[in-house]
């Protein structure tokens, strides 16, 4: 065996130790550059959240409803125009109430004025406000042993479109026609 200092020196060399630092520093400047990022972006969204207002909106949803009245007007109890048309049924009932199939000498049905037929309907010629009324459609009485059933729907003023797909009508100026197949 040799008695000779064996031991190595473990440190890098030069090279190496540069190599390292370069490492170090690039580290150390990504770090650098992505703290300024998000802080900075962090300091802005402050910075806006601090000084915008909220603005809160509110919306209120379109609702279109009616009501028969007991003297037969109807009342457009939704909260936008809407147009109205009817169903008018007379029916002969006995001393109980109950309809019968008697219908001889039944009131005809016809449109009160504000009013036309059309298929088989009664449409109101206007249209009819929020919280305003159509006139009673029809000028009839329930004499003794006859019963007079409104039954009213309502649908939005516009578009024109969507009335006549679901009504099967056009409105115009006052004046109901059959929309086109």
């Amino acid at each position: 065996m040799s008695k000779g200092n064996h031991f190595s020196d473990s440190s890098p060399s030069p090279a190496g130790r540069r190599l390292g630092r370069h490492w170090i520093w690039a580290a150390l400047v990504l770090l650098l550059a992505l703290g300024l990022t998000f802080g900075g972006a962090t300091g802005a969204f402050a910075a806006l959240k601090d000084t915008t207002s909220s603005v809160k909106e509110q919306y209120e949803t379109a609702s279109v409803t009616c009501e028969v009245a007991e003297d037969f007007t109807v009342k457009n109890t939704g909260n936008i125009p809407a147009l109205i048309r009817v169903s008018v049924v007379v029916n002969r009932v006995n001393e109980a109430g109950n309809v019968i199939p008697d219908t001889e000498g039944l009131p005809a049905v016809t449109p009160a004025d504000g009013w036309m037929e059309l298929d088989g309907y009664l449409y109101c010629k206007t249209i009819v406000q929020p919280g305003a009324a159509a006139p009673a459609p029809v000028n009839l009485s329930a004499g003794e042993g006859v019963q007079v059933v409104i039954l009213a729907e309502a649908i939005q003023a516009t578009p024109a479109e969507a009335l006549a797909e679901a009504w099967g009508a056009v409105y115009e100026a006052g004046s109901w026609s059959a929309a086109e197949p």
